[in-house]
């Protein structure tokens, strides 16, 4: 018999800031999981491309 281990790796900064926005857009909204994840990743993609001394 054969053991599986899995390997649990950390979130990037990245992964971290994106369920934050998603989860933000769950909490006031009626999108869920897939979709409000969706939005996080276009919502971060638009802020990073605003130079940040205008943030």
């Amino acid at each position: 018999m054969t053991t599986v281990e899995t390997v649990h790796r950390a979130p990037t900064p990245h992964e971290r800031r994106v369920d934050l926005v998603a989860a933000a857009i769950r909490d006031h909204s009626t999108l869920t999981g897939d979709a409000a994840r969706a939005l996080a990743e276009a919502v971060l993609a638009a802020i990073d491309h605003v130079p940040e001394k205008m943030r």
